[in-house]
């Protein structure tokens, strides 16, 4: 599978098939030819005996899998076995040498990654596993010059709406993340809770901690629902003119430009 054309890959992870490819994001996998990619890659200790837990899945649950970097990725993959969909939603540009994110190995992760899904029959109607980065918002908040900001976030926009979960019958949704990412991160709290308003039961699975689903309630973020969420969110972070997150901070000389031009 070395040296797979970008566009192939990305055919793998988001089939015509599956009604979740959709919402897969193409940035990371635009970046693939121009990072020469190949399919090793290495991968965090297998969580497969904690996963046990969704061995059960009747197609009612999807999962939201919130863990650090390559470790979505490679979360994603080993899931498969258990009955889902890796659904990438990764939304930012690796950017250069001075990236606030160092994205090179998550893109090393869904190539490799592919020779898994082409090995791995994969039911159509297969509920999704979302992968995001649970670090998408770390990094300085005012970036120095010359630095490539590419800090991101996920919008309600960037994942099915509750009515069409319920459509393909989900009814239940499982955050799951490690025990060091912050209990509730806003831009999640915002998904989560027009699903879980909407019927939707949520649940969230901590590794290294409990390792056990526990019921959840996510609390309500500030602006929800607001016209303005969006607007003062993106004021924060840089967009990139071949779409996602991800910006040059301009020197001072340069002005106040450096947000890529639009958005995407």
């Amino acid at each position: 599978m070395r040296d797979m054309p970008e566009k192939l890959v990305y055919s793998f992870w988001a089939p015509p098939t599956s009604p979740w490819s959709p919402w897969v994001k193409p940035v990371l996998f635009a970046h693939m030819d121009e990072k020469g990619v190949g399919s090793r890659v290495f991968l965090p200790q297998s969580k497969a005996d904690v996963f046990k837990v969704f061995k059960d899945n009747y197609g009612d649950t999807a999962l939201i899998v919130n863990l650090p970097g390559v470790e979505s990725v490679a979360a994603g993959l080993e899931l498969i076995d258990f009955g889902y969909r890796p659904i990438p939603l990764y939304n930012a540009a690796p950017g250069h040498s001075r990236a606030v994110h160092k994205l090179d190995p998550v893109i090393h992760a869904l190539e490799g990654g592919t020779e898994r899904l082409n090995e791995k029959h994969i039911d159509p109607d297969a509920p999704p596993a979302f992968l995001i980065d649970a670090d998408r918002i770390a990094g300085p908040r005012d970036p120095k010059p010359g630095t490539f900001d590419n800090r991101w976030v996920i919008f309600p926009q960037d994942v099915p709406s509750a009515g069409f979960l319920k459509r393909q019958n989900i009814n239940r949704v499982v955050l799951i993340q490690d025990e060091y990412t912050p209990a509730w991160q806003d831009d999640l709290c915002h998904i989560l809770c027009r699903w879980q308003d909407a019927g939707i039961a949520i649940e969230k699975l901590v590794l290294g901690k409990s390792n056990e689903l526990q019921p959840v309630k996510a609390p309500r973020p500030s602006y929800f629902r607001s016209l303005y969420y969006r607007w003062l969110t993106t004021l924060k972070f840089r967009r990139n003119s071949a779409g996602g997150f991800g910006g040059n901070v301009p020197q001072p000389s340069e002005g106040g430009g450096g947000y890529g031009g639009g958005f995407g």
